[in-house]
């Protein structure tokens, strides 16, 4: 089996999301509960009363929140306000405020959170850098999976533009490709998108539909529940595969777009403009000019009037060759 690159979930705690202060929102929080469903009436009435900067509450079928706040400082607060963080999930989407890409770089993880900045092109405002996480590569060999630490290390800025390089003490390393995440697959009702944590519908199993886990299935007829072939691993879907190929598609799409517009700004370009020296104007401008006048008077310009056509000249006619004798 091919090594493939996966990130080591156990290797840094969670973090909370918030908006840095270049940002210029809409500022918008997500709110999913933890158990149950979701009581819209009292969590808006709550919302409302405690933060006066909300202007739109969207509910996202039954068991999804979607808040939006005017003041930066209001949506950073309700992620971590412990009265609706006890009933909630609080969370602000990532791509809203952070990109993640992967460098190929031995520089540790702690010296690029704590020196290493992003620059989308020389001489360009420095971007924050809010995790660095060592990717490794897994090889199965005889039914056993091994890992090894490799070069490459995921890199999250932050902002919403993936920047090309990365300065660690005035080191620049090329951000070789965005981060694509893998489809998130829920354990609890066994559909893409989302994990088990933040799922409030019922146990399905992914094999028969049964209010049962996967693990626990035994029926004799066991699909797969989103292409109803035989069942396989949810990572062997062609379901899967097409959600995985479009995220790849749409995070290169963004990265590509991002690289046009890096390399169509000349950070020299000032420089080069003022170090030019600009072209000084004869002495005898004016005697120039005299002169082409004068020259151009006995010009005759004749404007509508059909052109003498040329002489023709006739063409001589051939002698006809005597007839060959055989």
């Amino acid at each position: 089996c091919c090594p493939r690159a996966f990130l080591c979930p156990l290797s840094h705690p969670s973090r909370s999301r918030k908006y840095p202060e270049s940002d210029q929102g809409p500022y918008v929080v997500s709110l999913i509960p933890i158990s149950g469903k979701l009581d819209a009436v009292v969590l808006a009435r709550l919302l409302r009363a405690k933060y006066p900067s909300v202007a739109d509450i969207y509910t996202v079928g039954h068991s999804k929140m979607r808040v939006t706040l005017r003041n930066r400082a209001d949506a950073n607060a309700l992620v971590v306000d412990r009265t609706f963080t006890a009933r909630c999930h609080a969370h602000i989407p990532d791509r809203l405020v952070e990109i993640a890409g992967v460098v190929d770089t031995d520089i540790s993880c702690e010296d690029i959170m704590s020196l290493g900045k992003g620059a989308v092109d020389l001489g360009s405002p420095a971007i924050g850098v809010l995790e660095a996480k060592r990717l490794y590569a897994s090889k199965t060999v005889d039914g056993q999976k091994s890992f090894s630490e490799g070069n490459l290390v995921r890199v999250t800025f932050e902002g919403q533009t993936l920047p090309r390089f990365l300065v660690v003490e005035g080191i620049r390393v090329r951000v070789t490709r965005p981060f694509v995440p893998r489809v998130a697959t829920c354990t609890r009702c066994s559909q893409f998108g989302h994990v088990a944590k933040y799922c409030t519908s019922k146990l399905t199993c992914g094999k028969c539909r049964g209010e049962h886990s996967t693990d626990e299935c035994t029926s004799a007829s066991q699909k797969c529940i989103h292409c109803k072939q035989q069942w396989h691993e949810p990572s062997s879907c062609p379901v899967y595969k097409q959600l995985r190929n479009q995220k790849r598609r749409d995070c290169f799409k963004s990265f590509a777009e991002a690289l046009k517009g890096a390399q169509t700004s000349n950070p020299f370009g000032a420089l080069a403009q003022a170090s030019q020296p600009e072209e000084a104007a004869p002495a005898n401008l004016s005697e120039l000019v005299d002169d082409a006048r004068r020259s151009s008077r006995g010009m005759k310009v004749s404007i509508g009037k059909r052109l003498p056509k040329a002489p023709q000249i006739k063409k001589a006619k051939k002698k006809p060759s005597a007839p060959i004798n055989n």
